[in-house]
């Protein structure tokens, strides 16, 4: 082989080489991106570049800045062309703060159904009637319900006289007729139905937004036991909580922080919930000069992290943790990161990480990544989290 002949065949290897990992990358990264307009885009990946294709510049009413870029790998290699937006500066304070959440649902929801022993038989007429689980009673004889006492009450006073409920099911309302039956049993009236209104458990505080006092936690929407289905807020608050102990988690078994409500006068309310967490007002004693900048998903870096939580008292702690992989699939809007917790007194407490830990703040250079979500329940020193960037865009 001559070496003219070597030469051809050593480009078209390395020719062929960035190709393929352009190709990769192309198809890896995401084609949109935030980007903090002071410090403009920052691409943790030393061999990813971004350079603008045009002068142009789209200013949104928010004076959000989008602009079209070509990334490049080492600087030469074309993968796409991306939009960022470059927008005002957000510096939030990580909390990590154990949190109390009670939570009523916007209408109260199917959670069940039972026979019921009357003097005609065993008969569940809210089932008889169309009902199903999970379904959502907005009204019983015009009447507007919001809680399961209400609509037992006007079940129990119907005299065995028909019904009519208005249900929503999914995006459809209708009406059905409910005819009550009486239980020998319990000696009224009933419909057969179970119906849940409520919601109340434990969580952390992942950041307080000190410019409008609002927080957000969890990292994950609240949905109910038996449905599944998230709920939807009809009013909601939060409390102090103190941690008592821990139930460490082992393969197979997730552990779980175990706490109590300090008191029953909230400190923040809640105004929504959705897939990425709560959302709501909390007016902490905190110091605007603690927060921090956000890391926008392109800022992260597989390696050394730490999270923020509460696994005994009130107060928070840091502890040492890796980001082991990123995730920038955009269906997946909670499971964007896994997160391994290396520090040693944790996993000596918890085993890693446990239920009552989702909305724990990531930490990395110094910036505010995201929040701990779920735990993988057969390796408890691993779990997802979350960018920041998707809680604070569903929390607006």
């Amino acid at each position: 082989m001559n070496k003219i002949r070597f030469l051809e065949i050593m480009a078209a290897t390395v020719a062929a080489i960035l190709l393929g990992f352009a190709a990769f990358y192309a198809f890896f990264l995401p084609d949109t991106y935030r980007a903090d307009q002071e410090e403009g885009f920052l691409m943790a990946n030393p061999l990813i570049s971004a350079t603008p294709t045009e002068d142009t510049v789209v200013v949104s009413s928010t004076g959000t800045q989008k602009q079209s870029y070509t990334l490049q790998f080492l600087g030469v290699v074309p993968i796409k062309t991306v939009t960022i937006s470059t927008e005002e500066s957000v510096k939030l304070i990580p909390s990590g703060e154990p949190l109390g959440v009670k939570m009523f649902a916007k209408e109260p929801v199917v959670v069940g159904m039972e026979t019921i022993e009357s003097t005609s038989g065993a008969i569940c007429p809210g089932e008889e009637a169309g009902l199903q689980v999970g379904d959502r009673i907005q009204r019983v004889n015009e009447k507007t319900v919001e809680r399961n006492e209400e609509v037992a009450a006007l079940i129990q006073t119907s005299n065995g006289d028909p019904v009519t409920v208005t249900v929503l099911r999914g995006e459809e309302t209708f009406e059905t007729t409910i005819h009550p039956v009486y239980s020998e049993s319990a000696e009224c009236y009933q419909s057969g139905l179970w119906i849940r209104d409520s919601a109340a458990g434990i969580g952390t505080i992942t950041f307080w937004n000190p410019q409008n006092q609002t927080f957000g936690g969890l990292g994950h929407g609240i949905c109910d036991n038996d449905t599944g289905d998230m709920m939807t807020v009809g009013s909601g608050e939060i409390c102090d909580v103190f941690i008592h102990s821990a139930r460490k988690g082992t393969s197979g078994n997730p552990g779980e922080l175990y706490g109590a409500f300090l008191q029953d006068e909230a400190t923040g309310s809640i105004w929504q919930n959705n897939e990425t967490g709560i959302f709501g007002d909390w007016y902490p004693t905190l110091s605007e000069e603690d927060a921090i900048d956000i890391a926008y998903q392109q800022e992260i870096t597989c390696g050394d992290a730490s999270i923020l939580c509460t696994v005994e008292g009130e107060e928070p702690k840091e502890y040492a943790a890796k980001i082991t992989a990123i995730d920038y699939n955009t269906d997946h809007a909670t499971k964007n990161l896994v997160v391994e917790i290396i520090d040693e007194e944790l996993l000596s407490t918890t085993g890693g990480i446990v239920q009552g830990m989702s909305g724990s703040p990531i930490l990395q250079n110094g910036k505010l990544v995201g929040a701990v979500t779920h735990v993988f329940v057969n390796d408890p020193t691993r779990g997802y989290g979350i960018f920041i960037e998707n809680m604070l865009e569903s929390a607006a």
